[in-house]
């Protein structure tokens, strides 16, 4: 199964990407991951301390696009991931994922269907002003993309998408999920992944046995102190000092990108 994510190259995020990774290759040991790494400038060498878990995957760069509105340039890249690798079909997934269970049963769901993704749990009051995307919007950090042949591609839906709504984009608070919603609702048929699946840590009641399970913002640094023991239906987290599953990195957790 293809497994693709995005990261930027701070320490910050970089723990979060060992996490994923580690997570991953415990869950799927012969999932074909691919991280496109986005920088500012030029990509540093894979020999990096930091970086070195990543050699045994399929890596890209992808530049930064400066574009309007509020992680955009995230949601342009998540467009462009099956190109990016060279990909027909594969699961798209936020580096704040934990996947703790087999997902490749994904690949054979819904096979006349474009994009597979979760309801989103927050409320998108903002976009429903829009008169665009519906109650219960999908989430847009964990999708299964299919490319099939004749299809317009998800970079092109979403460049042409984020143009007619250029004037609307910058001001708003999630515009990514916006244009995506957009293109599910409009050009990209699309289908619920149930939350046997997927769950976001906001859910209740707490989805510790979801297959995969996204931590927000709010706690996304907790996430990096939080162990799993047992299997789903019955497992188990517990807090630790230390972050589990990755080795301390070296540096200031600055925002800087590392060279």
């Amino acid at each position: 199964m293809n497994i693709i994510t995005f990261s930027t190259i701070d320490v910050y995020w970089l723990q979060h990407l060992k996490r994923f990774e580690k997570l991953l290759m415990i869950a799927m040991p012969t999932a074909k991951l691919h991280v496109g790494l986005i920088a500012s400038g030029e990509l540093p060498s894979l020999e990096l301390p930091e970086l070195q878990f990543l050699k045994r995957h399929a890596v890209r760069y992808v530049p930064h696009r400066h574009t309007a509105g509020r992680l955009l340039a995230f949601d342009r890249a998540r467009a462009s991931s099956l190109e990016i690798f060279g990909l027909s079909e594969g699961l798209y997934s936020d580096v704040d994922v934990d996947i703790l269970d087999d997902l490749s049963p994904i690949v054979s769901l819904y096979p006349d269907y474009r994009i597979i993704a979760p309801h989103e749990p927050v409320d998108l009051t903002e976009l429903h002003e829009f008169d665009v995307v519906p109650p219960g919007a999908h989430q847009i950090g964990f999708m299964y993309l299919r490319q099939y042949s004749g299809d317009t591609r998800f970079s092109q839906l979403f460049d042409s998408v984020a143009a007619n709504y250029s004037s609307q984009l910058p001001g708003m608070f999630m515009p990514g999920a916006y244009v995506w919603n957009h293109i599910m609702t409009t050009h990209a048929k699309t289908e619920t992944l149930s939350t046997h699946w997927h769950s976001t840590l906001n859910m209740m009641p707490v989805p510790f046995n979801s297959a995969a399970i996204h931590y927000p913002t709010s706690v996304q640094r907790l996430r990096l102190y939080i162990r799993y023991s047992g299997k789903s239906p019955s497992r188990k987290i517990e807090f630790v000092n230390e972050p589990p599953y990755i080795d301390k990195f070296d540096g200031k957790d600055t925002g800087e990108e590392i060279l």
